[in-house]
């Protein structure tokens, strides 16, 4: 069986073939198609997944992309040739038999490890690539570290014990993990936004007492059964005794914390001229302490941390729209929204995906027009990443939902979504925001040409 995967002027031709083996061997040349949306939704081979027991990348190949092989449960071995050098999220994830995984390159690096190495020598690996993956558990101990920062839990089961002289708790850096209960090491002194996020861990966490910081949004959207901070800390308005949360059935399924999740919640503001558009703003809720010591609202389904927040909206049926602009000059103009796609890339079934319509804008007398657009899809889980921040104070006295370059500035509108007429909901919340910004200013079609070329 022979098929060709994929083809563009950037990646000349990929093909596949799998054996009676159990074999599956990929050749070409550059980069794999990422198998998330648009014209490949999933790989080629997803029917036959379970069949595949070893895989073998010719050369030529060079990045594997997003979830190739993810969930191939009966893969235990990977071959790689000296050309591949990237290895994107979620490539291996959940391929629970792989024990072997061969490469004429002899450093891996995860990628939100900045280390400088030798690019000839190195393998960059992304985000989940190897979640739940042996190999990976048995080639890092189970956790990617360096210079005592925890980057990459590779697998969880039991009791897990964080190894000692870990400082720091990274991005993401436990995310996903299932395990009855967590021992932090006494030398833990900080988590970062989204450590435990998605974690289902059913006894319990144990912070230790030198902990210094745990971001508002360590456990987003993490499942527990109770929680241990340190000594003389709690949440804001807790008697400083209280020192453990225990979980039940309601906070199992509410996976809220006071303080660490749902402090900031994402509120809308009228816009004048129109029933259309609202401001989107970040806003601080406090929780309710009662008299006999019960805390309520912060269990509410409302606290919900901004990429979520952002998320879910889409998902009903509005439309984000941003207006960046930088220097009293309109950059571009984004909608972001769920599109109706009617059998894309040869699938049977119509589907709803994550759509952004991109609008570079021009000034012609009193209208304004896109000189030029473009549509991009993506997955749904990036949403939320492209807003997280971990400094939830500052976003709320900034009121902004991230935080980009100084120089370059954004603003963010919540809309109804009519249809998909994206370029009169781009150039309306446009139309609107130069209104009240009078001091900004959209380039002619052909300054903006000039600058570009």
């Amino acid at each position: 069986m022979k098929n060709t995967l994929y083809k563009s002027a950037v990646i000349a031709e990929i093909n596949w073939t799998l054996d009676d083996m159990g074999v599956l061997t990929v050749s070409g040349s550059g980069k794999m198609p990422d198998y998330s949306c648009g014209k490949n939704p999933v790989a080629p081979w997803e029917d036959r997944k379970d069949a595949i027991e070893s895989l073998v990348i010719e050369d030529g190949i060079t990045e594997i992309g997003i979830n190739a092989f993810r969930d191939c449960r009966n893969l235990k071995a990977v071959r790689l040739p000296h050309t591949v050098r990237r290895i994107h999220a979620y490539a291996f994830r959940n391929c629970a038999s792989l024990e072997v995984v061969e490469s004429d390159r002899t450093v891996w690096i995860y990628i939100y490890d900045k280390r400088q190495t030798a690019e000839e020598d190195t393998v960059v690996f992304g985000v989940e690539s190897f979640l739940n993956c042996p190999w990976a558990a048995i080639k890092w101990d189970n956790y990617y570290l360096q210079d005592g920062a925890l980057y990459v839990c590779f697998t969880g089961s039991g009791r897990m014990e964080i190894p000692e002289g870990v400082h720091t708790l990274k991005y993401f850096s436990m995310a996903n993990i299932v395990a009855d209960e967590i021992i932090c090491p006494s030398t833990l002194e900080r988590a970062e936004a989204f450590a435990f996020s998605w974690a289902v861990i059913k006894k319990g966490i144990h912070f230790p007492e030198k902990m210094e910081y745990i971001d508002p949004y360590a456990l987003a959207d993490c499942s527990f059964g109770s929680i241990r901070f340190p000594n003389g800390y709690a949440p804001a308005d807790m008697k400083k005794k209280k020192t453990y949360l225990y979980g039940n059935e309601n906070l199992l399924d509410l996976h809220r914390v006071p303080e660490f999740v749902g402090k900031y919640y994402l509120g809308t503001e009228q816009i004048k001229g129109s029933d259309r558009f609202r401001r989107l703003k970040i806003m601080e809720r406090k929780p309710i302490l009662h008299k006999d010591g019960r805390i309520t609202a912060v269990w509410d389904r409302d606290y919900i941390d901004v990429g979520m927040s952002v998320l879910r909206k889409i998902q009903r049926g509005s439309a984000l729209v941003c207006i960046k602009h930088e220097n009293g000059k309109v950059i571009c103009v984004k909608v972001i929204a769920m599109r109706h796609v009617d059998a894309y890339a040869g699938a049977d079934a119509d589907e709803d995906i994550l759509c952004v319509y991109l609008m570079c804008p021009e000034q012609n007398g009193n209208s304004i027009l896109p000189w030029r657009d473009s549509y991009t899809f993506f997955q749904m889980s990036e949403v939320r990443t492209c807003f997280q921040d971990s400094n939830g104070k500052a976003l709320a006295e900034s009121g902004k939902l991230r935080f980009i370059h100084p120089d370059t500035y954004e603003e963010w509108f919540l809309c109804d979504r009519d249809g998909d007429e994206w370029w009169g909901t781009a150039s309306g919340a446009l139309r609107l925001w130069l209104a009240a910004h009078l001091e900004m200013r959209v380039d002619t079609k052909e300054k903006s040409f000039k600058k570009e070329h």
